[in-house]
């Protein structure tokens, strides 16, 4: 299996490369946009500054905004959530994934 490696590549496929992924993440993939700031950083921080550069550099700086949100609203719906939860508001057991004791 041979596996894809990123610093072998050059720097408009690196570029190309980010691009997709910043796309993809677009649709309600969060941990693309995670995974493209993980692989891309070291690429768009080192090295001499270039057109390519700079598109990545875009790129990780919109996954960045990204995952920063979907971060906030998962943890803000989490907290309202267990906050409503611990009041004993109906629609949180509605809503809730309970498996009966005796009945799996």
């Amino acid at each position: 299996i041979d596996k894809m490696d990123f610093s072998k590549q050059t720097d408009e496929k690196k570029a190309h490369y980010c691009k997709k992924y910043t796309i993809i993440g677009c649709f309600l993939l969060p941990f693309v946009w995670l995974t493209s700031l993980v692989i891309f950083t070291p690429f768009a921080l080192r090295g001499e500054p270039s057109a390519h550069r700079t598109t990545v550099r875009r790129c990780l700086a919109a996954s960045a905004v990204g995952v920063l949100l979907w971060t906030s609203l998962l943890v803000g719906w989490e907290s309202a959530f267990q906050h409503y939860r611990s009041l004993h508001a109906v629609w949180t057991e509605n809503w809730a994934f309970l498996l009966p004791v005796g009945k799996f």
